[in-house]
């Protein structure tokens, strides 16, 4: 019989400390932006203020609970021509964007012809649409290393199409 308020309290003890510990990690993930992401997170290309979907490839990703989920689409080309084209001027400034809080820790940009890719020289996200006209398909890779305030990381793959008019 002595030993049941002992447990009680202990019981309360053991809540109270769960219940600390929870508003601290919350607080932790507030104050010191601390990201958690369950998807990869989204893209758009950014013309004369105007943004525009880019649309996701393949990717992998490491969200909550550690949990990955790697998805491989089609090539490039095939998926950009069922999507919507971006109509641009020849040698229109855009911008690449990220979505999201998180900011990758490297990016990429290819010109896809065919089964050639050309490096696109990025300068803070943005480059120069083509000259000539035509139609043109783009890869945006952007890669994510979990550190001390990112949980999640991986890649992925964004396409988008330019029609140069």
């Amino acid at each position: 019989m002595r030993w049941m308020p002992v447990k009680r309290y202990y019981l309360a003890f053991l809540t109270c400390v769960f219940v600390l510990c929870s508003e601290i990690y919350i607080k932790n993930i507030v104050e010191q932006k601390i990201v958690l992401a369950e998807n990869a997170p989204k893209a758009q290309v950014i013309v004369e203020n105007k943004s525009y979907p880019m649309y996701m490839g393949s990717y992998c990703w490491r969200g909550l609970e550690n949990q990955s989920k790697c998805v491989n689409s089609l090539g490039a080309v095939k998926l950009a021509r069922s999507k919507k084209v971006i109509s641009v001027n020849s040698g229109e400034r855009l911008k690449l964007n990220i979505v999201s809080h998180l900011k990758p820790n490297e990016t990429s940009l290819y010109l896809v012809n065919g089964n050639k890719e050309k490096n696109v020289i990025l300068k803070k996200n943005v480059f120069r649409a083509p000259l000539e006209k035509g139609t043109y398909y783009y890869t945006f890779g952007a890669w994510w290393e979990a550190d001390y305030n990112i949980m999640s990381s991986g890649n992925a793959f964004y396409l988008f199409a330019l029609t140069v008019t």
